[in-house]
C-alpha cells in the first residue's frame, strides 16, 4: 500500500539529493579536467616540453678580431697553429721602435707548451742612426703570445725587437712553439736565443715588419 502524500503532491518515498542525481557531478569533474589541460597548453606554448642542450658555441668569423692600422701577410711555416691574419703598429717614440700585434689563429696549444714571439733584425741593413748601425741578424726573445681561445685571436703588445737596434731596420717576427718555460730556461742574456737553439725550435710563421 502507498504512502501517503503530505499533500503537496510529493510521495512519502526518499527524496533524491538537492540539485538532481548524477548529473550534479559533471560541474565537479569538468573543472579540474578543464584546468589541467589549460595548464599543459601553457607549458607547451613556453617550451618547457623537456630541457634543451646548447649547441657548440662557434669561433667567431675570420676578421673579427682586433685589427690595427697596418696589416701584414703571414708566411706560413707549420700547420700545428695557422695564422689567417695579423696587423701592427709602431711607435717609435724616442727612436727606438715598439711594435704591437694582433690577429686570428686556429689550432691549438699541447699543455705545457706556448707560442713565443722571436725577432730578428735582418743582418746588413743599416738602421735610421747617425752611425748607421747595421742589423745584427741575432735572434731575441720577446714574450709570450697572448691567446684568447674563446674568440680565437692572439696579441702581443710592446715589443721591443733588440737591446741596441734604433728604427730603420726591417724585423722579421717568428711566432714559434716552445715549452712553456722556454723564456726561462733557454735565453741567454740580453734575451738573446742561440742559433742552435732557434733551429731546434718549429716555427709556425713568419712576419717581416719595417720599424
Amino acid at each position: 500500500m502507498a504512502g501517503l502524500g503530505d499533500g503537496s503532491g510529493r510521495g512519502g518515498g526518499a527524496q533524491p539529493p538537492a540539485g538532481g542525481g548524477n548529473g550534479s557531478r559533471w560541474p565537479r569533474v569538468v573543472v579540474p579536467v578543464l584546468a589541467g589541460a589549460a595548464v599543459l597548453l601553457i607549458i607547451s606554448a613556453l617550451g618547457f616540453a623537456g630541457p634543451s642542450r646548447p649547441g657548440p658555441v662557434q669561433p667567431p668569423a675570420e676578421g673579427s678580431c682586433r685589427r690595427l692600422p697596418l696589416p701584414v701577410p703571414v708566411r706560413q711555416e707549420s700547420e700545428t697553429v695557422v695564422f689567417p691574419e695579423a696587423s701592427y703598429l709602431v711607435d717609435d717614440a724616442g727612436g727606438r721602435p715598439r711594435i704591437d700585434l694582433a690577429g686570428s689563429y686556429r689550432g691549438s696549444v699541447a699543455e705545457g707548451m706556448s707560442i713565443a714571439v722571436i725577432s730578428q733584425a735582418r743582418s746588413g741593413l743599416p738602421d735610421a742612426m747617425a752611425e748607421r748601425h747595421l742589423g745584427d741578424g741575432r735572434y731575441y726573445y720577446q714574450q709570450e703570445l697572448r691567446l684568447d681561445e674563446r674568440t680565437s685571436c692572439w696579441s702581443a703588445a710592446s715589443l721591443s725587437p733588440a737591446r741596441d737596434a734604433a728604427g730603420g731596420l726591417l724585423w722579421r717576427i717568428f711566432l714559434v712553439m716552445v715549452p712553456a718555460d722556454f723564456g726561462v730556461t733557454a735565453v741567454a742574456a740580453g734575451n738573446e736565443v742561440a742559433e742552435r737553439t732557434f733551429k731546434e725550435l718549429e716555427v709556425l710563421a713568419v712576419l717581416t715588419i719595417p720599424a
